[in-house]
């Protein structure tokens, strides 16, 4: 695994990516940096590791509004394509997604960009053949309100869901946080044990009071079959996912989304699994 920080002497003890040997895995990390806005990287095992900066959160700049997580694109349904072109909700500068890929016929990757920009030299997921990966993403929308999700690969079916927008008259700003796990069911950290159950919904505190969304890094652990979990503001559960895994896999992946009264996040497990959550981060108004 790795463990991104703002570069303190002992490492919190929280992942931001999962990896297992020989493979290319990506995920986003929202983190604070130090006063000389300085980031620390930690991997448990050598490796090669590369680091693409999507933007910064800075005073005076566009805020977050959640919203129920949507499903905004699924090939399995309309067919498959190299490239998507979606449009964005009205008014939005940039948006939250998260983007999954399965079925691929060969390993590849995602990147998500404004449309009609030059395609940037980097990737939001990577993918091996057969793989079902998802990837989080904050995405700059275009002139036209466009964003454009490209594949190196036309043999995949891509999954593309919203979970928020930002904007200069949006709700809420963002507040960084030191990387701390609140909820594991190994450990029992948020009051969840010794499982997350198949079709469980749990409801955890995951932010504080003040907090209408939360921000951090959402982890399948060795689920009894293939799986994925889904986070959302409790209520109705969305027909979206976060992070997916294969049966016994251990996959990772970030999330940014609008949390209940309380700071209250719910998690919903399609099978019975291990789940961890580290909070990065929050969003007040």
């Amino acid at each position: 695994f790795l463990t991104a920080h703002p570069c303190v002497a002992t490492p919190p003890t929280v992942s931001s990516v999962n990896y297992t040997r020989g493979t290319d895995r990506g995920a986003l990390a929202v983190l604070p940096v130090t006063g000389s806005r300085t980031l620390c990287v930690l991997s448990s095992a050598a490796t090669d590791l590369i680091v693409d900066v999507q933007g910064a959160f800075v005073p005076d700049a566009s805020r977050f509004t959640p919203v129920t997580p949507a499903r905004l694109a699924d090939t399995r349904e309309t067919g498959r394509h190299q490239q998507l072109e979606l449009t964005a909700p009205a008014g939005a500068a940039a948006v939250s997604l998260n983007l999954t890929v399965t079925g691929a016929a060969v390993p590849g990757f995602l990147r998500a960009f404004p449309c009609g920009a030059e395609q940037p030299p980097v990737s939001n997921v990577n993918f091996g053949a057969g793989e079902t990966v998802a990837g989080a993403a904050f995405v700059p929308v275009s002139a036209a309100g466009t964003v454009c999700i490209f594949t190196n690969t036309p043999q995949v079916d891509v999954v593309i869901d919203l979970t928020g927008t930002f904007s200069p008259t949006g709700q809420l700003a963002f507040v960084a946080a030191t990387p701390t796990r609140t909820y594991d069911t190994r450990t029992g950290v948020g009051g969840w044990t010794p499982v997350h159950g198949a079709r469980q919904t749990t409801d955890v505190r995951v932010a504080p009071p003040e907090a209408a969304a939360v921000t951090g890094t959402l982890t399948l652990v060795t689920p009894a079959s293939d799986g994925f979990l889904t986070a959302f503001g409790c209520g109705a559960v969305p027909p979206t996912s976060n992070v997916n895994a294969p049966r016994g896999g251990v996959l990772a992946n970030s999330v940014t989304v609008g949390v209940a009264t309380g700071g209250r996040l719910c998690i919903r497990s399609l099978t019975a699994t291990q789940a961890v959550f580290d909070t990065t981060g929050w969003w007040v108004p």
